[in-house]
């Protein structure tokens, strides 16, 4: 009998750590999965761009989950907290304006937050991550990016922001305007 509560206490000791080696086995899938690698490549190195939907249609694609730990503020602290999302992939027609100006129309698939589906009406004007390189690639983190104040994609849009004005400024055409 001894034996069976010593066994019992020892499972119920280990099963909070089974929780957290299952989780970390999830986290692990979805940073190897194509759109967990594609949303770590958007946020890693992507910029901000406003763009306008011309079509969404849902595709028939079973959805993924996104399973990660993210650093959320409570009160004055910051706590890491499991998060699980369930992301529908969405076939997107949009058109995206770029930093430096011009306009960009592109398609593809992208997973959208399910619970944010109802927002992807014709004309909804929005903000996505797009790749520099090829303005065609873009990435749809959240509908609702302008209620982010700052991260590290919002600092790195602004930085490249304010390295283009700088650079039309100091350009040669630019300081013959203002030498008159």
């Amino acid at each position: 009998m001894e034996w069976l509560a010593f066994g019992s206490m020892s499972l119920a000791a280990l099963l909070p750590i089974y929780v957290l080696i299952a989780r970390a086995r999830a986290v692990g899938a979805w940073q190897r999965s194509a759109p967990g690698m594609l949303h770590a490549e958007a946020l890693g190195s992507w910029l901000l761009a406003k763009a306008r939907i011309e079509s969404a249609a849902p595709t028939p694609e079973p959805a993924v989950f996104r399973i990660a730990y993210e650093g959320r503020m409570v009160g004055r602290r910051s706590h890491r907290v499991f998060i699980k999302e369930e992301r529908c992939p969405v076939r997107m027609a949009v058109q995206i304006l770029p930093i430096g100006g011009g306009e960009v129309r592109t398609e593809g698939v992208v997973t959208i937050p399910a619970a944010e589906l109802d927002q992807l009406a014709p004309g909804t004007i929005f903000s996505v991550l797009y790749d520099p390189r090829d303005p065609r690639r873009f990435y749809v983190d959240t509908m609702h990016r302008d209620r982010i104040l700052i991260d590290a994609v919002t600092m790195r849009t602004r930085q490249t922001e304010e390295n283009y004005r700088a650079q039309l400024a100091f350009s040669p055409i630019a300081a013959q305007h203002y030498r008159g």
